[in-house]
């Protein structure tokens, strides 16, 4: 962009006082393309991070701006309700037929329900696995929220650059008819 201003400026008489439109237009265009920039780094920089969601990133972006932009979340799983009653049957001893809602509920229980049946772990052992579990269900979690955050701001920012960019067009047209 900078080159066609170069060239456009090169073209006009050296006493013009009128900065051209389409100097005009190369700039807000230039302007443009420079916050789009910082914008999509920001979405990468979301949907690549994996710790703990700060409050008001769950409270600004995922909530009031999800709903702004009409983004839902995708449904939840009910793999920590399946680890908890594992859990708890692990701690009581009780056999794994005494809990009928795991079987056939998700892939992990049933991995974890067969794990438990047939190696006959150890209870420590068990809860070793559990807590594992336990860690990439949370680490799920937060690349989840860190992602859907990202999704929201993606629509925001598609949002903000096509109404700025079609007000500038807009307005370039007009002052070039009046």
């Amino acid at each position: 962009m900078s080159v066609y201003m170069t060239i456009i400026s090169e073209k006009m008489p050296p006493n013009s006082d009128v900065i051209p439109k389409i100097s005009i237009f190369f700039m807000i265009v230039m302007t443009q393309i420079a916050l789009v920039l910082i914008a999509t780094s920001l979405i990468i920089r979301f949907h690549f991070n994996d710790g703990p969601l700060p409050s008001f990133v769950e409270c600004f972006i995922n909530t009031k701006m999800a709903k702004l932009v009409r983004l839902r979340r995708k449904r939840k799983n009910n793999s920590s309700l399946n680890l908890q009653m594992i859990h708890l049957n692990v701690q009581d001893n009780v056999g794994v037929d005494a809990i009928p809602e795991i079987r056939g509920n998700e892939r992990n229980s049933d991995k974890a329900v067969s794990e438990l049946k047939d190696d006959k772990l150890t209870t420590k052992e068990n809860q070793n696995c559990l807590e594992t579990r336990k860690e990439d269900d949370i680490y799920k979690h937060n690349v989840d929220e860190w992602q859907f955050a990202s999704s929201v701001l993606n629509r925001v920012f598609l949002a903000a650059f096509l109404c700025s960019s079609l007000i500038s067009f807009f307005l370039i047209l007009y002052s070039i008819f009046s």
